[in-house]
């Protein structure tokens, strides 16, 4: 009955159901809008992960799409680009 209830939630928000989920391309999405935000704003790699107090090679993977983020991650992100969390988010 858990299962049930867990797929009419996602419909509800019309949100994929796990097993539909391509990982892969979600977090390729994900990179390349980071990328493409951190790009139009004209700064650089090293600075937005000066402002995250991160590496630069991470943020680098994250824009490749090869780190799976997690939620502070993305806010982290937004504040770094003075921008909303939901401009991070692909379209759907």
């Amino acid at each position: 009955m858990l299962a049930f209830q867990h797929t009419q939630i996602l419909i509800l928000y019309q949100l994929p159901v796990m097993d539909d989920l391509d990982v892969d391309l979600i977090l390729s999405d994900f990179g390349a809008i980071v990328r493409r935000l951190r790009t139009e704003k004209e700064v650089s790699l090293r600075s937005v992960a000066d402002i995250m107090e991160t590496d630069p090679s991470w943020l680098s993977q994250i824009e490749r799409g090869r780190v799976d983020v997690q939620l502070s991650t993305l806010f982290k992100i937004a504040a770094a680009l003075n921008i909303s969390v939901h401009d991070l988010l692909p379209a759907t």
